[in-house]
């Protein structure tokens, strides 16, 4: 469960995106747009509604596009070099082992 919140804080973003994959570039280059208040206009209110209309756009399309991959794009996602590598769970493992390690010296010394 830890080790969730830790993946979630570290704000993995896919920055090469593959050819199938244009309308979510366009969807989440747009959704962004609409999350910045100082955007190209300068200082603006951020539309909430919008953005979250965008939102569910986006799923919906992420979940029309991959849920129709051939074999061949799915080897390509597979393979994708923003995918993360086995480095990236290993360092996180360790970091959830030194956490664990800390809270239980931290709870010996002080047990109260």
């Amino acid at each position: 469960m830890l080790s969730f919140f830790i993946i979630n804080k570290l704000n993995i973003e896919m920055k090469n995106y593959l050819n199938f994959e244009n309308e979510i570039k366009d969807l989440e280059t747009e959704l962004e747009n609409l999350k910045d208040p100082y955007n190209q206009s300068g200082l603006s209110e951020v539309d909430t509604q919008k953005i979250s209309k965008t939102q569910i756009e986006l799923n919906e399309k992420l979940s029309a596009i991959y849920s129709n991959l051939d074999p061949w794009q799915t080897t390509l996602v597979a393979r994708h070099e923003d995918r993360p590598k086995s480095k990236f769970f290993i360092e996180i493992y360790l970091r959830i082992l030194f956490l664990c390690l800390e809270i239980d010296t931290m709870e010996r010394i002080n047990p109260y």
